[in-house]
């Protein structure tokens, strides 16, 4: 079974002896397993629910800061090209005294109500109001007046 001992001899002299084993550290019970991440983890890991809707939201916080900015930048154009002459009695007149570009037209379709539009800048600008215009879609403009010397048949033929 085991090997005897020999109490003759001392024992750092004992040929075949083992040196006594020191006592194990006792298991500290506070230390314990993590307890945040491991109750977190299953429902954020990728491909989860969790995981999905936090990307959700990213995507959403990130295009409704996107937008808010777009919609800010197209506000900033329109008022560097327009001046506004008449609010109330159910329209409102809107004179461009610069040309338009794509983001003041942006900004022009969202007014609310009907909107009368009145054209007059330079001629020297008429090329980049052509262009403007080719995209823009003004559902709530109800008329366009043009005066000046803007070039009314370039903006038709677009």
């Amino acid at each position: 079974m085991g090997r005897a001992v020999n109490d003759s001899t001392s024992e750092a002299g004992a040929e075949g002896e083992l040196p006594p084993r020191a006592a194990a550290a006792p298991v500290l019970g506070y230390a314990g397993r993590r307890q945040g991440m491991g109750r977190v983890w299953p429902w954020v890991r990728p491909g989860s629910v969790g995981f999905i809707v936090i990307l959700a939201s990213a995507a959403a916080g990130l295009w409704w800061g996107v937008w808010t900015w777009r919609v800010a930048e197209d506000r900033k154009a329109f008022v560097a090209c327009t001046t506004i002459l008449n609010v109330g009695g159910g329209t409102t007149d809107v004179e461009f005294t610069h040309a338009p570009t794509r983001s003041a037209l942006r900004h022009l379709s969202r007014l609310p109500g009907p909107v009368i539009v009145w054209m007059y800048w330079p001629a020297a600008e008429d090329p980049g109001a052509a262009e403007a215009f080719r995209s823009a879609e003004l559902g709530n403009v109800t008329g366009i007046r043009i005066r000046g010397e803007v070039n009314a048949d370039l903006l038709l033929k677009e």
